[in-house]
């Protein structure tokens, strides 16, 4: 909702952008959220709620938010049925049956084949791309170049990825899964493995912070002290 509001608004022209959407020393090169808010109770705000159309062709047109996901694998290198949406699996890997196709590299094998856009990056990119036209020594056009991108991935105590499987070469980036299926991977190669995930010998990230692990029963305590009879109260 946001893309599609962010979208109509700049193209209608009938914003002063640069003023009226960025102020750096408190949003950086993020239009600011006030902004944001505005734009899209505008083009989407009745009354005191908000309602869109899902971002999908609706009889056979685009929706008020339309924004195209994927493109499905073609003609040739799908002919066995072996591609799992945008991604491009072996016909071994496929025969498996087992393997999650998300595994598989994305593979363009045909005009726009094998794309898959995600609408928050596509957010993400058009706010840049508005902030460096506006602000270009501060905002560079590169993301992880950019004040919003600093310090991504840097701490491995909070990991942006999935727990690979094996590929046939953990060391190339258009790699199958390994068949037969082996999961999880060694995580020798560049695909991520526990270690970026989990402590070692844990299968669960630590949560650091406060935790209550015990109630007190407070209406046992509330009836003792009225009938002035031993404490009942306890934790469980």
């Amino acid at each position: 909702v946001p893309l599609a509001a962010i979208k109509n608004a700049y193209n209608s022209g009938k914003h002063d952008v640069c003023a009226d959407w960025f102020h750096f020393e408190t949003s950086g090169c993020n239009i600011e959220k006030s902004a944001m808010d505005r734009l899209v109770y505008k083009y989407f705000g009745e009354e005191n709620t908000i309602k869109y159309q899902p971002p999908i062709l609706m009889d056979g047109k685009p929706s008020s938010t339309y924004f195209r996901l994927e493109y499905g694998g073609e003609s040739p290198a799908c002919d066995q049925e072996n591609c799992r949406g945008p991604h491009y699996c072996s016909k071994a890997v496929a025969d498996a049956g087992v393997i999650w196709g998300d595994f598989c590299p994305y593979v363009s094998t045909g005009e726009n084949a094998g794309l898959y856009r995600h609408p928050h990056l596509a957010l993400a990119a058009l706010e840049l791309w508005i902030a460096n036209q506006c602000m270009p020594t501060t905002c560079p056009s590169t993301w992880l170049d950019s004040p919003n991108g600093q310090g991504y991935g840097e701490d491995p105590k909070r990991a942006t990825s999935i727990t690979w499987c094996e590929m046939d070469n953990d060391e190339d980036p258009m790699a199958q899964p390994a068949v037969p299926y082996e999961w999880p991977t060694s995580g020798k190669g560049i695909f991520p493995g526990h270690k970026l995930l989990y402590p070692h010998g844990e299968m669960t990230k630590p949560a650091p912070g406060l935790y209550v692990t015990e109630y007190v029963n407070d209406k046992s305590c509330k009836e003792s002290k009225k009938s002035g009879k031993k404490s009942k109260c306890r934790s469980k």
